[in-house]
């Protein structure tokens, strides 16, 4: 039977930055932003097996509404928000961190992302393994 686990964090969506530089050095410039959503993965997947084999992923970023949009009619998809490849690139490192869920995003072989809109912020994720 394939693995399948759901996760919602109830945090605004993160996008992903690029790593700063000090002295010549890298640095992780959303450390404790990675923790605090690894935080809530974590407690979520309990004693679940990691995933191993090839999975797909299906994350939706749920966005606040912007103030300029709440008395206007509205779509609810987002195109205004940070670019969805940076939301993604920061959900795959914060589950990369925590060394519980996978191993390596490498086995990630089929994604699936949303931008919406919502009152209630927050990431829903679905880990699928593909047989």
């Amino acid at each position: 039977m394939a693995l399948f686990k759901e996760y919602t964090i109830n945090l605004s969506p993160i996008s992903w930055k690029r790593p700063g530089v000090h002295k010549k050095k890298f640095y992780d410039q959303q450390k404790h932003e990675k923790l605090a959503f690894g935080l809530y993965l974590l407690q979520q997947h309990g004693n679940s097996p990691k995933f191993t084999k090839a999975i797909h992923v299906e994350a939706n970023f749920f966005i606040q509404i912007p103030f300029s949009l709440r008395k206007r009619e509205h779509t609810k998809w987002c195109s205004k928000f940070a670019d969805i490849d940076n939301l993604q690139k920061f959900v795959f490192d914060a589950i990369n961190d925590t060394g519980i869920i996978w191993k390596d995003d490498k086995i990630i072989a089929s994604v699936c992302a949303k931008k919406i809109y919502d009152a209630n912020p927050r990431t829903y994720i679905t880990i699928t393994e593909l047989v």
